[in-house]
């Protein structure tokens, strides 16, 4: 596989982590879930016409942990960083399990879907929270990250998502 291919999955990782953290916010009342519900496909594994009700017990049911050292191990055996690199990915790898743990930390009072409107803005009250934590967390480890990149490097980051419409 090509390594900018694969650095570009290094780059989806930063903001699936921290995106995905953030991405709790779909536990949103329906019109808000309606409209998030897109950056949430992945992070629930359903995206439009899933199962059940949308909500915060969706992300929190998944081995979310697992999944990213999957990836992780991914492309660390793809990639052969130089010394800067290797310590920035360090830290960066570090940051997105700190965020995880910031969701998993608040998965644990969750146990369903929420079933009353009180309950469903507690949760976004929650997930934004979170998310907001976790993109703190991640984004400063991101940045120093890029930074180590040369230029092709970063183009193949910078184009990750882009669809010739904007961001999808």
């Amino acid at each position: 596989m090509n390594k900018l291919k694969i650095l570009a999955i290094a780059g989806g990782l930063a903001i699936a982590g921290a995106g995905g953290a953030a991405a709790v916010v779909a536990v949103a009342p329906d019109a808000a879930v309606e409209a998030a519900r897109g950056g949430l496909h992945l992070a629930m594994h359903g995206g439009h016409g899933h199962r059940g009700k949308p909500g915060l017990h969706k992300v929190c049911r998944f081995d979310r942990a697992g999944k990213l050292e999957h990836a992780f191990s991914f492309v660390e055996g793809m990639m052969t960083f130089d010394e800067p690199q290797a310590a920035a990915w360090a830290g960066l790898t570090d940051a997105i399990r700190d965020g995880n743990r910031d969701v998993d930390a608040a998965c644990a009072g969750i146990d369903g879907p929420a079933e009353t409107s009180t309950a469903k803005l507690a949760e976004v009250e929650l997930a934004l929270e979170t998310g907001l934590s976790a993109v703190r967390k991640v984004r400063p480890a991101y940045e120093g990250f890029y930074a180590t990149l040369d230029e092709k490097q970063r183009e193949a980051l910078d184009s990750l998502g882009h669809r010739g419409r904007g961001w999808r």
